[in-house]
Formats: structure tokens, C-alpha cells, sequence
């Protein structure tokens, strides 16, 4: 399973993108340049999920 995953997200040259790298890519022209204020300085919390 691990190695069905990780050829799936190879570059066709054999090489793994990163993660951060990726959503650059993908996301970078869409013009987003400012600070995300609202989850700066907080500490992580658990997902509340309504039934």
C-alpha cells in the first residue's frame, strides 16, 4: 500500500514533490498574499464534529 502511495505523488522524473512545494504550485496564482490573523499565536484544538 505504502508503495502504491508514493509512486502516486512522484513527479514523472521519479522524484517526490513536497508537500509545500505542491500547494504552491497548485494554489500560488489564485493571489492570496496576506497574513492569516485568525489562527496565528493559537494553540492547536480538536475538530468539533456535529452529528
Amino acid at each position: 500500500m505504502r508503495d502504491i502511495l508514493r509512486n502516486a505523488v512522484r513527479d514523472e522524473d521519479g522524484t517526490a514533490a513536497r508537500l509545500g512545494s505542491r500547494l504552491r504550485d497548485r494554489f500560488g496564482g489564485i493571489g492570496l498574499d496576506a497574513d492569516l490573523p485568525e489562527i496565528r499565536g493559537q494553540k492547536a484544538r480538536a475538530a468539533r464534529l456535529s452529528r
